[in-house]
């Protein structure tokens, strides 16, 4: 935008962040980011004559001469993703551009059955408690497989992460064509309560409209009750015979090293009476892989590893250095897996670099080390939970954990297979059941 543009807005009362996207020629950027795939990606020879890749980057270059910042952010995200790989991605949720950090007035939340609103202010009040059905009068669910398909990822996990945020970003809607004035003209979103009925609600995007929401009212679920704010905690669950470890990042904390947090686990494990411990890694991203290995060592070697004493609780978030820990334990435990799949492949690549844009401004990763946790006959894109529980909107609003419920209450025998898990765990029979998340097409591979 011309100074001239900048002042005109300025004086015309318009917020600068409100203004629409010209198109750029961006084809110089979109030509060194394929490069940069294929020349630091382990794999890249690989994936430089991999069909998909040559579609997505062909598809690309024929549009990047004149496209808006949107539609030129959706086309390489296909590119990167075509990459097979989270750790090789294009990244505007992390950017500073207007389209990617203004927001609607809501949040949303994954659940089994769909995106939720959990808050909101202004306008968006209306939607509040309804699941997210309809943008702009376009179906969610068919809006969510378009998203995936632009998010990098090693399986279909990892892009059911990120729904709730992009749904809230007006960068989305523009570049998957659901609304291609979003940034300003209002967009109509349409909620469904339980009963059936139809909520709406017409809205712009702002800088600040996602601050000081209005929460809706529910039950703090007992982990969240005992939390109480730090990323890395421990419960002691006497009564219900469980100690659980709540690791909500491989990283040190502002106030607290996880080397302090992993002390306090280890000591928590050597002084409970609980017959069950539960590693809770549901909202784990990651973070540093190798300041886990003390903790791991000591519940390798505690009275915890038997078939029913370890269970470790997952969702599409567990992901980078938490999949790392949960492959490892996985690998050296009995441990029992409960929730929804990991967001990561148990062998993977990571330790990405860091890069931005040179026009677009937009953040972007690309793996430069292979992780080989498991054995290389392990070719699985996730792990699966032996004990199925995805969270309900029903039982989050009651303060119910399933998650947590459902490794409190297994009981298990001896194992009369524990030999061939321990020689090749990835096939045992969880690991070949089916998932699907609410938004998928029946065409959608269920592996």
């Amino acid at each position: 935008m011309t100074v001239r543009a900048l002042l005109l807005a300025a004086s015309a009362g318009v917020a600068l962040s409100s203004l629409p996207v010209r198109a750029e020629d961006y084809r110089a950027e979109a030509e060194f980011l394929a490069n940069e795939i294929v020349t630091i990606h382990p794999r890249g020879a690989e994936i430089a004559a991999d069909p998909d890749f040559i579609a997505a980057r062909a598809a690309l270059f024929a549009m990047a001469g004149d496209a808006d910042l949107p539609h030129y952010a959706m086309a390489a995200g296909r590119m990167f993703r075509a990459a097979d790989d989270g750790h090789t991605a294009l990244i505007p949720v992390y950017s500073e551009l207007p389209e990617f950090t203004d927001r609607y007035p809501f949040r949303l939340k994954r659940f089994e059955d769909g995106l939720y609103v959990v808050a909101a202010n202004g306008d968006a009040a209306a939607l509040l408690g309804t699941r997210l059905a309809k943008i702009a009068g376009k179906d969610v669910n068919a809006i969510l497989r378009e998203f995936a398909a632009v998010q990098a990822s090693g399986n279909r996990a990892w892009p059911a992460n990120w729904t709730a945020l992009g749904m809230s970003m007006p960068g989305f809607l523009i570049g998957l064509d659901v609304a291609p004035d979003a940034m300003t003209v209002p967009v109509a979103f349409e909620g469904q309560t339980a009963s059936g009925r139809r909520r709406m609600a017409k809205l712009l995007p702002s800088a600040d409209s996602a601050k000081g929401l209005a929460e809706i009212d529910r039950e703090p679920g007992p982990l969240e009750k005992a939390g109480g704010g730090p990323l890395n905690y421990v419960v002691d669950m006497a009564e219900q015979g469980a100690l659980v470890l709540v690791i909500g990042a491989m990283k040190d904390e502002d106030d607290r090293s996880f080397e302090t947090f992993t002390k306090e686990a280890i000591g928590a494990i050597e002084a409970t009476r609980a017959d069950k411990l539960i590693v809770d890694l549901r909202e784990n991203g990651g973070g540093n892989n190798m300041l886990a290995e003390p903790l791991r060592r000591v519940i390798i070697k505690s009275r915890f590893n038997r078939l029913g004493g370890i269970y470790v609780l997952t969702a599409p978030q567990t992901f980078s250095a938490a999949q790392n820990f949960a492959t490892r334990l996985e690998r050296e435990t009995d441990a029992l897996f409960v929730g929804e799949p990991t967001g990561g492949s148990p062998n993977h690549f990571g330790d990405a670099k860091f890069g931005q844009g040179m026009q677009s401004k937009i953040p972007y990763i690309v793996s430069t080390l292979r992780w080989q946790d498991m054995p290389p006959m392990d070719h699985r894109k996730w792990i699966l939970p032996d004990l199925p529980a995805p969270p309900s909107f029903e039982a989050w609003i009651a303060g119910r954990d399933l998650a947590l419920e459902a490794a409190l209450a297994d009981v298990r025998q001896p194992d009369p297979e524990w030999w061939q898990r321990a020689v090749a765990p990835w096939q045992r029979d969880s690991q070949a059941a089916e998932w699907r998340f609410f938004y998928e097409a029946e065409s959608v591979p269920v592996r």
